[in-house]
């Protein structure tokens, strides 16, 4: 086999061939077992190299023959027999190697070639083998030129001989003195049976012809070597095989014999057994059995020859029986070789045989028995022919023979499904004839019972498949009116009764057989049931063909039933039925209710089939407490699905009187359950039965009769089980069989969703058990902490027991803590020190699995930090944390914002308050991580060399991932998790992220005079600004990769405690400012006269220390960092990074950092900061101002919030100034350069900085500085837009306006350019603004501005080419349109109406944009992987028609269907093509929501169209499907009615949509959109004349309708 990719065989230049040496003697001194290792290295790299060379493996014949020849190992002379012929046949393919016959002749030829080989002919044959592999090309001409010759008027058929036969006996004609005796009689043998094996001989023939001719006219013989047998073996012998064929002769068989007799012998066996028929039979005894298929094809051979003859009647028959011998030799011997033989040869396929013939053949392989043989094409195409046969006539009343019957009974077992239908409406048609003897109706019964029962052949039913006469059959057997043999009838009424219940069940595959069924069946309806009722007393069927009809047609049969289950006909039913009373009426109504509860039609609840349902599910379940241990669950498992519906009346009322008793059952039933530890049950019988019980108790109501009882039934339960699941369950699902222990992950996740999900339980039955609450809680921390360090369905498991764990911790304490009282184990403190003292702790703490960007999944680890959190908040006594948990932690901890560090960091705040006071820890020892070489600095000393490692482990990189999404709603106190803390939630919000400033709000609403954002309607009220600034609490990642950002209130407090231990002792004249105080009105004095004044204090180490640490911390970042937490959401956090950057200041002003001269951009960095702070003290003054003219001098200042857009560009204009040879350093530093007011105060605190003099400075398209400004302006704006507050400050300066400006300006100017980044970061800044925004940026840029009007307008007013240079342009351009509507959704469920009709631009847009996509769509883009701009387009696609949906009233209809913009019928076909999954849904819901372009020349794509969506609803009855039925099914019917001309009658469309009748049973106005497909299918006048011309479809679909309207009208 190939071991190695060809492009590493091909590349290594090895003659393959020295395996072998060159003496052949020392290659057989070896064993054989390295002979064999020989050859199959050079079989698996030889072969494979010699398929590119076809000289080298012609090289390696000689030594593959002289192994063949000389070895004594059977094992070794096999594979090299296999791998000359394999040389044999690289050399002899030609063009027609790929056909069948081709192949298969070629393989004989070459096995022939192989096995005569000698020692005499070797050297010969390898000659002959080398010279052919040059000669393909001249094998093909020689021969069609040998053709032409012989045949001039026909084409060249199939050559089924190689170049090297041909080579041979062109050479041993015209050079037969250069080559021995022996050689050619080995090609005379080979060229024989060649010839005897063709199907068709003629090209072989004319070849040998031919080349006799040629030998002749040059005077040459093939065999002329001076023997005395020249005569016998004259060459013009071969030449009696042509005549035949060429020039009619009369006697074949005697050209034949006289071929054949020479060269086989004057004892020839095929003579003998053709001249001899009364010796055929003992002859045929003797012939091995491999040579019987040989003797089969050329006894076929020549029935093809003499197919034409009519005076050779006498050789025909001794043909055939011939053929026959070696049938019934075949069979007798095991080999089976036969029946493909025959089935296969083309005398039998080509049907030319006459009916005497066809009889024989039948007799022949009747008696071949091939049951058990797979499938072959070949038999399908015999049956074919015999079945025509045997029909062939108008009589049907002929008797079928047993030689018949036995031959179909055979067929049906190795042909397709299709044959076995044909002969099934063959049989059937002729039971229902009178005319027939009792021993050929008997023998018809039991041949349908056979063929039936070969395969499920209910699939292969067309639509001429006559139900009536399988209906009329099954009543004629169920009523007793057919007398016969009871072991061939009863089992074939069971098989006509299940292939009737197969045709409704499958209606999804067979709509026109259901169809026509189900109006045979209501026709006589009284008599079906009395059928079946006297089926199933006489058989004790379980299959239900009543329950059949119910799931196919609910609102047709269910009156008949429900009739007949009228609760004064029970008692006659169940005197009828016996012991399947049970078993049948169950069937029906279970699948009664499964209508039901898929149809939301209460008008059936009050059937009094709803009665009798609840009288039988208390029969079940009290019949299933007495079996519990053995089949209670059996009993009972599919009424529990279906307990909702049950329980439950047309108003919704669960405390209905009738369904006490009914849920009392039910209670008994899992109070039997509980006190049982094992049963006798298939454990996924139970599961499913858990999982039903579970489902009633999640959406039944809380008060609703005992449910809190059913819910603890089922945590006991449950409980009981999990332990043992957890050590002895699979731990895959794809194990299959009975299993005899639960899936852990099904227990897990079922506890989960009642602790979570359900419903209070009641504690009193939990508390009866103590035990299983006590099991499960040290399992779920034995395995949960165990395997949190695994990947796969160990970390999926871990996961799920460390939040059962948590949850049960988090239940007693709250909900049930009557449980914790009494079960120690329980308490938080108790569960806290389990998990810290696990030997597996520190290894599940340090894990961290991989996770998405964006939605971080839950993880081990995740789940138990949470588990921690849970106990740390509960506990009230305070908790021991010993040094190692505290070192585990930080061990683990990253300093990060993702959801494992915020939750540690939330834990290690819990054991700072909550533990005991000797286990609180300062700041200086949060070493996070592992940092290796950490040491302090030489010169520190005391406090100050205990942040060494803080100062060393910062990474740069990681500050600027901060900058890039700057996490503005981090606190300084780790905010409450109300998911996990739910008890903490109430009251508790953080009062950090609670207050904003609304001074700093008022003031920066003030500080614009046209700001149509932030005040559009004049009337905001402080409570909604400060609701629309806190809407979006989220600091999602938005950059490349994975999120590796710092906390900013963890770092910068840091950063702070770093600079107070090493800053100096305080002088008079220095910053005094402590970080948690707030700044008063004279702070800013202080703060002056440090930034101005001049430091007198005399230069020490201190102060060198501080000066320097203090750089570092600014090399590091932390400076940035600090300013960009200007912008947080919580005050603290702003106070501390005030704090921290007038340290920084204080270091800056100081003599020392003026004498440091590796502290090159202090002037720069001091020039910043000077003017963040005179900004600052300038606000504060005018608070201060304004506070006194209002009288609210009195309340305190809280440190003023910066937009995060502000506050960013701070940050990187700090590290930018600090690098001049940044491109942005002329640019930055000039902007803090040009600030003159207030002695260089920074302005735009609370405005959008830089942007319009970046943005709008130079549109020179040379200027490359100018596009490096824009390209750096709106990154920052990408970076600093993190909420609704920064877009107020981004609009004030129509920043959106001028980027769509900007954007239309680059298209308008000959087009975009696919590698310029400018258009690319335009849109993808629109879309932050729209994404990060909030309210404000939905409603102005939606709203206000249009943004989907406007990217309407690019689409339709310019050129593709010109808008889309590249599919990845495609692909930024339909992000930002989904994310519009996506906003657009999301406003208009918050409020509705609130941003305009929204569904009018999804409607609009939707055509425009397929147009778009189908001219990328062939594009190829190096930079798009195949297959993002088709997930891209359908996710937009998908949205556009939820939003189309919205805004739709209730029972409001689609409008706007057909449009002259909408989607064409060509582009919505080509959404289809590639689509599957997820994505199918999704192109199929937008085709059936957004508008459509109908043409009059698209009638076949608007028919395909409608194909492929019906056949998306009828694939898929019971999935994602089902809720899109009728909408789906609407959209048909109005492609239909536009395209009514070509659609209106059609079969195929017809037969499409009533394979869509079970659909539509499941959706809510399903069956009325099916009912008005199927109308606007069918002509809408017909006279009589008409009818008789319509097809049977038509006509059945009629039937159908009219019977639909009649029970909608009676219901």
């Amino acid at each position: 086999g190939r071991v190695l990719p060809d492009e590493v065989v091909s590349g290594v230049k090895f003659d393959w061939t020295k395996l072998f040496p060159n003496d052949m003697a020392s290659f057989f001194r070896i064993s054989s077992v390295v002979q064999l290792v020989i050859l199959r290295t050079f079989d698996a790299v030889g072969m494979q190299a010699g398929s590119k060379n076809i000289a080298l493996v012609s090289k390696a014949f000689r030594s593959l023959l002289m192994i063949s020849l000389s070895s004594k190992s059977l094992e070794v002379y096999n594979l090299s027999r296999a791998l000359a012929i394999r040389v044999i046949l690289s050399i002899a393919r030609t063009s027609t190697m790929g056909q069948s016959e081709s192949r298969k002749c070629l393989e004989h030829e070459a096995g022939l070639w192989v096995d005569g080989a000698s020692t005499e002919t070797l050297a010969e044959l390898c000659n002959l083998v080398t010279a052919a592999s040059q000669s393909s090309m001249h094998h093909t001409l020689s021969v069609s030129r040998a053709w032409a010759c012989t045949f001039p008027s026909q084409l060249v058929p199939v050559l089924c001989f190689s170049g090297l036969l041909s080579s041979a006996l062109a050479g041993a004609y015209l050079c037969a003195a250069e080559f021995s005796r022996p050689f050619r009689d080995l090609v005379c043998q080979v060229a024989t049976k060649s010839i005897l094996y063709h199907s068709d001989p003629r090209p072989l023939a004319a070849f040998i012809k031919y080349c006799s001719l040629s030998a002749r006219s040059n005077d040459v013989s093939m065999l002329d070597d001076g023997g005395d047998d020249i005569e016998d073996r004259n060459d013009v012998l071969y030449q009696y095989a042509l005549v035949p064929l060429g020039e009619g002769s009369t006697r074949p068989l005697d050209s034949f014999l006289s071929l054949v007799c020479p060269l086989f012998g004057k004892e020839s066996l095929h003579s003998q057994l053709v001249l001899e028929k009364s010796s055929q039979d003992l002859i045929l005894k003797a012939v091995e059995s491999d040579s019987l298929d040989l003797v089969i094809r050329q006894s076929l051979n020549l029935l093809d020859l003499i197919r034409e003859e009519q005076n050779d009647q006498e050789v025909r028959h001794r043909l055939h029986h011939l053929v026959h011998l070696a049938v019934l030799a075949s069979s007798e011997s095991g080999r089976g070789d036969a029946l493909p033989s025959i089935l296969r040869h083309p005398y039998i396929v080509s049907g030319c045989g006459s009916e005497e013939e066809m009889t024989c053949f039948t007799i022949s392989l009747s008696s071949s028995q091939p049951y058990g043989r797979p499938k072959h094409p070949s038999f399908d195409s015999f049956a074919r022919l015999w079945l025509s046969h045997v029909v062939r006539g108008d009589d049907r009343d002929t008797t079928l023979s047993k030689s018949t019957a036995a031959l179909a009974a055979s067929l049906a077992y190795v042909t397709s499904p299709s044959f076995s239908v044909s002969l099934i409406k063959f049989l059937l048609e002729r039971c229902s004839s009178k005319a027939q003897t009792a021993e050929d109706e008997l023998l018809c019964h039991t041949l349908l019972m056979t063929v039936m029962n070969s395969s499920d052949i209910t699939a292969g039913f067309d639509s001429s498949f006559p139900v009536h006469h399988l209906l009329k059959l099954w009543t004629e057997l169920a009523s007793g009116d057919i007398e016969g043999d009871e072991q061939v009838l009863t089992p074939l009424g069971m098989k006509l009764q299940d292939a009737m219940q197969r045709i409704l069940l499958n209606a999804n595959n067979q709509g026109v057989i259901a169809a026509k069924l189900s109006m045979c069946l209501l026709r006589d309806m009284s008599n079906v049931i009395e059928c079946y009722t006297r089926t199933c007393k006489n058989s004790k069927m379980t299959k239900n063909l009543l329950a059949a009809m119910i799931s196919y047609d609910c609102a047709a049969f269910a009156p008949h039933l429900s009739a007949w289950l009228r609760p004064s006909n029970l008692g006659a039913i169940r005197r009828n039925l016996a012991e399947q009373f049970g078993a049948t009426v169950d069937s029906v109504l279970i699948a009664y209710l499964k209508q039901l509860a898929h149809e939301p039609d209460t008008t059936l609840l009050s059937s009094p089939l709803i009665s009798l349902s609840k009288q039988r599910v208390r029969t079940a379940f009290a019949e299933g407490t007495e079996n519990i241990e053995n089949d209670g669950i059996t009993q009972v498992k599919d009424w529990f699905p279906l307990l909702n519906v049950i329980l439950r009346d047309k108003r919704s009322d669960y405390k209905d009187s009738s369904n006490a008793g009914v849920f009392g059952e039910v209670l008994r039933f899992f109070e039997a359950l509980a006190m049982r530890k094992s049963l006798k049950v298939d454990c996924a019988e139970e599961e499913c039965a858990l999982a039903a019980a579970l489902s009633l108790f999640l959406a039944c109501p809380a008060d609703a009769l005992r449910f809190d009882m059913l819910g603890a039934l089922l945590f006991l339960r449950l409980g009981d089980l999990l332990p043992i699941a957890l050590r002895k369950g699979p731990r895959r699902t794809a194990s299959r069989g009975q299993r005899k222990h639960h899936y852990p992950i099904f227990i897990l996740r079922s506890l989960v969703r009642l602790l979570t999900d359900g419903n209070k339980v009641d504690v009193d039955t939990v508390l009866k058990n103590e035990a299983t609450s006590q099991g499960c809680v040290v399992s779920c921390l034995k395995y949960g902490i165990r395997d949190a360090a695994k990947d796969g369905t160990a970390s999926d498991i871990s996961v799920l027991c460390l939040r059962l764990a948590r949850l049960l911790v988090v239940k007693s304490a709250t909900d049930m803590k009557a449980l914790q009282r009494r079960v120690e184990l329980l308490r938080p403190s108790q569960v806290h020190m389990m998990v810290t003292s696990h030997s597996g702790f520190q290894d599940a703490m340090s894990t961290r699995h991989p996770a998405p960007r964006e939605a971080e999944p839950t993880s081990p680890r995740l789940e138990l930090i949470n588990l921690l959190i849970s106990c740390a908040s509960l506990d009230k006594n305070g908790l021991e944390i010993n040094e190692d948990t505290w070192a585990t932690l930080l061990q683990g901890y990253g300093a990060g914002v993702n959801s494992e560090d915020r939750a540690l960091r939330r834990l290690m705040h819990l054991y700072n308050t909550s533990s005991k006071k000797d286990n609180a820890r300062f700041m200086s020892d949060l070493r996070w991580g592992v940092p290796s070489g950490v040491t302090g600095a030489a010169n520190a000393e005391g406090e100050a060399g205990h942040y060494e490692w803080f100062v060393q482990t910062l990474d740069t990189h990681r500050v600027r991932s901060t900058l890039m999404s700057f996490p503005i709603w981090e606190s300084l106190v780790p905010e409450v998790d109300v998911t996990i803390e739910t008890w903490a939630a109430t009251g508790t919000c953080n009062e950090d992220v609670a207050s904003v400033d609304s001074e700093d709000d008022n003031a920066h609403l003030q500080e614009s005079d046209n700001d149509d954002v932030a005040s559009s309607d004049g009337k905001d009220t402080d409570n909604r600004l400060r609701r629309r600034l806190i809407e979006d609490k989220n600091d999602r990642w938005t950059g490349q990769g994975t999120d590796d950002r710092y906390s900013p209130p963890f770092v910068i407090s840091l950063v702070l405690a770093t600079l107070e231990a090493f800053n100096p002792p305080t002088g008079s004249n220095e910053l005094t400012q402590q970080p948690n105080e707030e700044m008063t009105a004279g702070d800013s004095v202080e703060i002056e006269q440090e930034a101005v004044g001049i430091d007198v204090v005399s230069s020490n180490p201190h102060r060198e220390s501080f000066v320097k640490i203090a750089r570092r911390l600014s090399d590091k970042g932390c400076i940035a960092l600090t300013l960009a937490a200007l912008s947080s959401k919580c005050p603290n956090v702003r106070r501390v990074a005030v704090a921290t950057l007038g340290l920084f200041l204080k270091a800056i002003h100081m003599q020392e950092a003026h004498k440091l001269k590796t502290w090159r951009e202090r002037p720069q960095i001091a020039m910043i900061l000077d003017s963040v702070q005179r900004g600052l003290v300038v606000r504060r003054a005018i608070s201060i101002a304004r506070r006194k003219e209002q009288g609210t001098d009195d309340q305190p200042l809280l440190v003023s919030m910066l937009p995060a857009a502000s506050a960013i560009f701070l940050g990187w204009a700090s590290m930018i100034v600090s690098r001049p040879s940044d491109d942005m350093f002329p640019s930055v530093n000039r902007t803090f350069l040009r600030l003159g007011d207030y002695h260089g105060a920074y302005k735009d605190c609370f405005a959008l900085p830089a942007f319009i003099s970046l943005f709008c400075g130079s549109f020179s398209e040379d200027n490359s500085q100018a596009r490096k400004e824009r390209l750096w302006a709106l990154q920052f704006l990408k970076d600093g837009t993190r909420d609704a507050y920064c877009y107020q400050v981004a609009a004030r300066r129509h920043v959106p306006e001028l980027i769509m400006s900007s954007f239309d300006s680059l298209v308008s100017r000959g087009g975009l350019n696919k590698a310029d980044a400018e258009p690319y970061i335009l849109l993808e800044a629109l879309e932050v603004l729209l994404l990060n925004g909030g309210r404000v940026s939905r409603h102005h840029l939606i709203s206000r501005l249009g943004i989907i009007s406007w990217m309407r307008g690019l689409v339709v007013a310019r050129l593709h080419s010109s808008l889309f240079p590249s599919v990845k342009m495609f692909c930024t351009f339909i992000g930002l349109l989904e994310s519009a509507f996506r906003c657009a959704a999301q406003q208009e469920r918050e409020e509705p109406g609130s941003i305009g009709d929204v569904r009018t631009e999804a409607l609009d847009m939707a055509g425009p944009l397929v147009s778009a996509y189908m001219f990328n769509v062939d594009r190829a883009d190096t930079h798009v992987p195949s297959g993002d701009a088709l997930q891209k387009m359908l996710d937009t696609l998908d949205i556009m028609s939820s939003v189309a949906l919205m805004q739709l009233n209730d029972g409001g209809a689609l409008v706007d269907s057909f449009r002259e913009d909408g989607v064409s019928m060509v582009a919505a076909l080509e959404l289809l093509k590639p689509s599957s999954g997820n994505l199918y849904i999704k192109v199929v819901q937008a085709l059936s929501t957004l508008p459509l372009s109908a043409s009059s020349s698209d009638g076949k794509e608007g028919k395909n169209l409608c194909l492929r969506l019906l056949s998306f609803v009828s694939d898929d009855v019971e999935g994602d499907a089902s809720r899109l039925s009728a909408r789906v099914l609407t959209r048909v019917s109005q492609i239909i009615s536009v395209y009514s001309d070509t659609l209106c009658g059609c079969d195929a469309m017809i037969e499409s949509v009533l394979k869509c009748k079970i659909a539509a049973q499941g959706c809510v106005g399903g069956v009325l959109a099916w009912s008005h497909c199927l109308s606007h299918l069918l002509p809408q006048a017909m006279n009589g004349d008409e009818n008789e011309t319509q097809s049977e479809v038509v006509l059945v679909a009629k039937q159908v309708v009219e019977e639909t309207r009649t029970t909608h009208s009676r219901a």
